[in-house]
């Protein structure tokens, strides 16, 4: 969920659609709740995002990740979000592309950390 003022200039714009990379901090792997700032010359979103369940994938490459993450997500309810802390170097490719193919929202990725949302059913 997106709070405060929407400005109209592109890199906006990229930090309100679905797979974003975007935000100028990074979250630590303890606790669910998480506010990024992204300045963008006069403009200034917030995000705000709680996590229902938050996975520490380490290392762990392209195929292992997203099938591990398939199986992590098959277990949340619709609507929910799972935090994933992925350091492998492909995950700021691998994770939107694998939202975009599922049909998952990519609420906020700031390597390593990605905050998807679980479709509708």
């Amino acid at each position: 969920m997106i709070h405060g003022p929407t400005c109209h200039s592109p890199a906006s714009a990229r930090l309100i659609s679905s797979c974003v990379k975007a935000g100028a901090h990074s979250a630590p792997l303890q606790g669910s709740a998480y506010t990024a700032r992204a300045n963008r010359g006069h403009c200034e979103n917030t995000v705000n995002l709680t996590a229902d369940k938050i996975w520490d994938a380490g290392d762990m490459g392209c195929g292992d990740l997203v099938l591990e993450l398939k199986f992590k997500i098959s277990e949340m309810a619709a609507g929910q979000i799972i935090k994933v802390v992925a350091l492998d170097p492909g995950a700021p490719e691998d994770m939107p592309a694998w939202c975009r193919m599922t049909g998952h929202m990519l609420e906020f990725a700031e390597h390593p950390n990605y905050w998807i949302r679980k479709k509708e059913k």
